[in-house]
């Protein structure tokens, strides 16, 4: 059977390659004689196809990582909502740190929770949050960053009257 018509048989590219390698390895195996060329300077029919398959072969397989690198970007760029918080990036590392000492989050890997900060939130000053950052602002707390978190504990209480 011809290739070409092989391959315009076939939808998926991944099955595509395969028929490609097996058709690659029957023509390596291939033994041919050496007749007289028309062109000294062209390859042989053999070296021609076999460079065609193996470019064929090159050509799906990007086609296939560039396809998943669009589905994944995709797919990623949808999942990137953050929530708008008006807390600095100091004050919220310290409010999550409240939330871990009095037990209301309950997860010993502090990297994941400066990775789920970074991931999930966004301040009015900025749209990203290193992890960095945030495992810096979670230990070194300022008094600022106290009283500022105290005064939105205190209106959060308040609330809780009504």
């Amino acid at each position: 059977m011809d290739i070409s018509k092989e391959l315009k048989e076939v939808e998926n590219n991944i099955q595509k390659i395969d028929i490609l390698y097996r058709e690659l390895k029957n023509y390596n195996q291939k033994q041919t004689r050496n007749f007289t060329r028309y062109n000294q300077k062209v390859p042989s029919i053999k070296e021609q196809i076999i460079n065609w398959i193996e470019e064929e072969i090159e050509y799906l397989t990007k086609k296939i990582k560039l396809e998943a690198n669009q589905f994944t970007n995709v797919a990623s760029n949808e999942e990137k909502i953050k929530f708008l918080t008006g807390l600095s990036v100091a004050q919220l590392c310290y409010f999550f740190g409240l939330l871990i000492e009095t037990g209301i989050i309950d997860h010993k890997n502090h990297a994941d929770i400066f990775r789920f900060i970074s991931e999930n939130f966004k301040t009015a000053n900025t749209d990203k949050i290193s992890t960095d950052s945030i495992k810096s602002k979670y230990y070194n707390i300022e008094t600022s960053t106290k009283n500022a978190i105290r005064e939105k504990t205190i209106t959060l209480l308040s609330l809780t009257k009504r």
